[in-house]
């Protein structure tokens, strides 16, 4: 285990921190700074001490962001898959040879970075409302 040296933020700006990740995970550390000097007088620290803090004191580490619909298992949208793998099996197409099902593919309007900060150790996953048009695309050979 790495000895870091004492902590160089007060308990209040680890707090404005750690609130400020909880309101908008993919805050960067200039942004970060930036906020801390606005919220707090006093505040003159260097971008890699407070990067090091977030790492070490917070225990906020950046990932990849992964995306999960909010609407993606809602009870109502599995009966609409349901009733619809129903309805492809009742035909005399055989869609276990050269078909092709796409599911929710069309351009994701929700435009953020590609990045989280999140607990260490804990995947960094956001939910996300549907703004994208419904496409369910069948394609037979």
């Amino acid at each position: 285990m790495v000895d870091h040296p004492r902590s160089q933020l007060q308990e209040e700006q680890k707090c404005h921190i750690i609130k400020l990740y909880d309101e908008k995970s993919y805050v960067t550390t200039d942004e970060a700074v930036e906020s801390l000097t606005k919220a707090l007088e006093s505040f003159s620290l260097k971008r890699s001490t407070v990067n090091n803090s977030i790492l070490y004191e917070c225990n906020l580490s950046m990932k990849k962001l992964s995306r999960q619909l909010v609407a993606r298992n809602d009870a109502a949208q599995i009966d609409i898959r349901y009733e619809w793998v129903l309805k492809w099996t009742t035909t005399d197409i055989d869609y276990m040879r050269n078909c092709i099902f796409t599911d929710e593919s069309a351009f994701d309007i929700n435009m953020r970075p590609t990045y989280d900060r999140s607990i260490r150790n804990t995947p960094a996953v956001t939910k996300t409302p549907l703004t994208k048009a419904s496409i369910s695309l069948f394609s037979g050979a």
